[in-house]
């Protein structure tokens, strides 16, 4: 009898991971610690970093001014030259899986970044509700690199 009760336990106690729910993920927020904001969805490897592919470059990197909590992201078109600024960002989505929304008029730039994979991010950018463009860029270069595309390259140095 008591070989069966252990035998039972045994497999209730294998069967549960395979009952359990998944844990969830949660949402993205700021913080106010008192001296300055933080989030609980830091764009990871130091904050930021430059990423490309052939057609698209796009430096993103935490802008320390003060207390704010602020990102700056600059995007070009390696084809055309043009190139975009932008900072003022809206923190959406969940710690596995950020969103980093910029807005220009009636135009916004999302990129989404998972820290699992931290190398690769996603471009979107919409025209109102339009999709004008879906892309994946891939980490070219550091957060460093980042700030010296905002100033300038003796940046660090």
């Amino acid at each position: 009898m008591l070989k069966k009760i252990l035998y039972a336990s045994l497999i209730v106690v294998i069967s549960l991971p395979v009952f359990a729910k998944p844990s969830q993920a949660s949402s993205c927020q700021l913080f106010d610690n008192g001296y300055s904001l933080f989030t609980n969805c830091e764009f990871p490897t130091n904050r930021g970093g430059v990423f490309r592919n052939g057609e698209w470059q796009v430096s993103i990197a935490r802008w320390n001014q003060g207390e704010a909590f602020d990102y700056m992201y600059k995007g070009e078109n390696l084809r055309t030259g043009d190139s975009l600024s932008l900072n003022n960002v809206d923190l959406s989505g969940t710690t596995t899986r950020s969103k980093y929304i910029f807005r220009n008029g009636n135009y916004r730039y999302i990129v989404t970044v998972r820290p699992s994979d931290p190398n690769t991010i996603r471009l979107e950018v919409y025209q109102g509700g339009q999709v004008l463009l879906n892309q994946l860029l891939y980490r070219v270069g550091s957060v460093d690199d980042a700030y010296r595309e905002f100033y300038g390259p003796s940046y660090g140095r």
